[in-house]
């Protein structure tokens, strides 16, 4: 699993979202497949974005590289 570079909110909220698909697999496994699928799809979908707005801003920084080119 890949570290997410998100805030500690998002995180939180990320937590949050994967209990209730966990809870839901308890009592009903369809229901759980489609919220974990949605979130799934959420998830690549700002994770592209993320990319794209980043190599537009700039193309050249290391995700470690914390200094402003």
């Amino acid at each position: 699993m890949r570290k997410l570079d998100i805030p500690d909110g998002a995180k939180v909220a990320l937590v949050r979202r994967l209990l209730v698909v966990t809870d839901a697999a308890k009592h009903d496994l369809a229901d759980a497949a489609r919220r974990l699928t949605k979130l799934m799809e959420e998830l690549d979908e700002d994770a592209a974005g993320a990319a794209d707005t980043a190599e537009i801003c700039n193309p050249l920084r290391h995700k470690g590289d914390s200094s402003v080119r």
